[in-house]
Order: C-alpha cells, then structure tokens, then sequence
C-alpha cells in the first residue's frame, strides 16, 4: 500500500477505483486501461505525459513506453481513472 491506496491485483478491479478521466484529460499517474485478450478489461498501464503511458509488456518481458495513439492500444483503450 503506497499513499494511502490498497489496490487490487487484477486491472480489471482496479478499472473501478478512483475517479473517470476522459481519455483527453489525462494527467501522469492516472491509470489507462485496455482490452487486450476478449471482451474484459485485461491490462492496465500508467500515463506520463505527451500521449504516453508505461507498462508491463508481456510480448518483450520488460516495462516500456509506448503511445496511446499507437494502433494497437488505440483500438483496445477501454477508460482512464484517476486514483488520487
């Protein structure tokens, strides 16, 4: 627990803490949530600023930037919360 904040392991719980961000009123350290396997809210990254957000990418085991504007995060973005 870091600043007051249990959060839950599984993004998709965690997608329902805090308050909603519209995607253009993103600030860094609000959430950013996906798609990214079937229907359900499945990964979970941080944005930063200037339209990107870091993660954990499983496809290269490490923690990345990548944009949200990228064709593959842009089809799968779900919504943004923002936790503090």
């Amino acid at each position: 627990m870091a600043h007051g904040i249990r959060a839950p392991h599984s993004s998709r719980a965690l997608s329902r803490m805090g308050k909603a961000v519209g995607r253009f009123q993103l600030k860094p350290g609000d959430l950013v949530f996906f798609r990214t396997r079937g229907r359900q809210i499945s990964h979970v990254g941080m944005y930063v600023g200037d339209g990107k957000f870091i993660h954990a990418a499983r496809h290269v085991r490490r923690v990345v930037v990548d944009k949200l504007s990228g064709s593959y995060y842009e089809r799968r973005f779900v919504c943004a919360r923002r936790l503090l």
